[in-house]
């Protein structure tokens, strides 16, 4: 779950602080506990004097504390001096909390970044061989990200923590640092970019790297050479983790015709046709060229349906207006019984009238109504109505 793609802080922040100052972190994609109750309503009527003591009581339960912050966070850019207090607080959960809700307060038209040297700081001085730390150490990365531009001043302090393993920790520290670099590595690509290419070659984080200079997107077009040579390895010496992060890191960063001539061939190379169809479905109509071989692959046989389910939604994304595509994807449900198939027709944002009487066909022929549903489904986004069977003129 990535902070930055959040539209609002409230509520978020006190179930990641409140509950995440008792449970671990177990892996790097954790999902969030159960949301804790409600928060007092009287706290808006608290002094930012009396939010803080009470944030900072380590005798309040986690919730109540999260709950002040959140609402002390709420007031923008009067937070600011009492968040920069809790930051000087001697008690790591009350740093957290402070850091936690940061976000929020730029959200509330806070200038955050007269904090980040002090949230540096900490990260110099944790102490990353204490399980606490290396169960919540996630949580100012993650604050980081999202502050952007702002938390710049921290670029090198994530060089340097990209560079080390901590013993015992599930999700080392330096896969939060490089993960990091790759959502605030546009603000200093020249310095950022070589340093993620040099991870390329480490088996414990080129997957990590490839991810964060995609993340980059066009900021790490310099890229582009390294992550061509080691496709190219990885071609031959096949990691599916790693081959699927550089494909997505081509789509991203270089430029869409030669990504496109790089991965159309990979659609034919056994253990790598998935890998390329996600990468060109990100790219979009850029990759119509790509589009031969992804019917041929659908109207395959021998391929599994799951297979066909990738190729369709990446048909979907690259040709969505073609009257030709929608039709033999069409043909493909229709001749498998593919409830995903049709689903993903029903779920399209729009579809050309052209294909409504392919879609009356397929809900006049067929048997099974879940299947009839989606098509009638699929049909409404061609804005051209169903007509019931029973109602159709007989010169039909």
């Amino acid at each position: 779950m990535l902070i930055s793609g959040l539209h609002t802080w409230k509520g978020l922040a006190r179930s990641v602080a409140a509950v995440a100052l008792s449970i671990p972190c177990q892996t790097a994609n954790a999902i969030l506990p159960v949301p804790p109750p409600p928060c007092p309503t009287n706290l808006s009527s608290k002094s930012a004097e009396q939010l803080r003591n009470r944030i900072a009581d380590p005798t309040k339960a986690d919730w109540w504390r999260a709950c002040a912050a959140e609402s002390l966070a709420e007031r923008g850019a009067d937070a600011i001096p009492t968040l920069i207090q809790l930051l000087k607080n001697r008690d790591i959960s009350t740093q957290l909390l402070a850091i936690d809700h940061l976000g929020e307060a730029k959200e509330h038209g806070g200038t955050v970044r007269e904090a980040v040297p002090l949230i540096v700081q900490h990260l110099k001085t944790y102490n990353t061989n204490d399980p606490y730390i290396q169960d919540q150490i996630y949580r100012v990365y993650w604050v980081l990200e999202f502050l952007g531009k702002d938390a710049t001043p921290a670029i090198p302090i994530f060089i340097e923590k990209s560079k080390s393993n901590a013993p015992g920790a599930l999700v080392p520290e330096s896969y939060w640092a490089i993960q990091a670099l790759g959502r605030i590595g546009n603000y200093d690509a020249q310095r950022i970019v070589p340093h993620l290419i040099q991870f390329l070659d480490e088996p414990s984080h080129r997957v990590d790297a490839a991810n964060a200079l995609a993340n980059m997107a066009a900021s790490a077009r310099s890229a582009v050479p390294a992550l061509n040579h080691h496709l190219e390895a990885a071609i031959t010496s096949p990691s599916d983790k790693f081959s699927e992060s550089l494909m997505w890191a081509l789509a991203r960063c270089a430029d869409n015709a030669t990504t496109v001539a790089t991965l159309t061939p990979l659609l034919v190379a056994p253990g790598f046709e998935l890998q390329a169809a996600n990468a060109l479905r990100g790219i979009g109509p850029a990759a119509r060229p790509a589009i031969p071989y992804l019917l041929n692959r659908l109207e395959n046989s021998s391929s599994a349906a799951n297979e066909k389910l990738v190729d369709v939604l990446a048909l979907l994304a690259i040709d969505p207006n073609s009257v030709e595509t929608l039709q033999r994807i069409l043909a493909q449900a229709t001749r498998s019984n593919s409830y995903d198939i049709a689903d993903e027709l029903a779920h399209a944002k729009s579809l050309p009238a052209a294909l409504a009487p392919d879609l009356q066909k397929a809900i006049d022929t067929s048997s099974d109504t879940r299947l009839r549903q989606l098509y009638i489904d699929a049909l409404k986004q061609t804005h051209v109505l169903p007509v019931s069977p029973a109602r159709r003129p007989h010169s039909l």
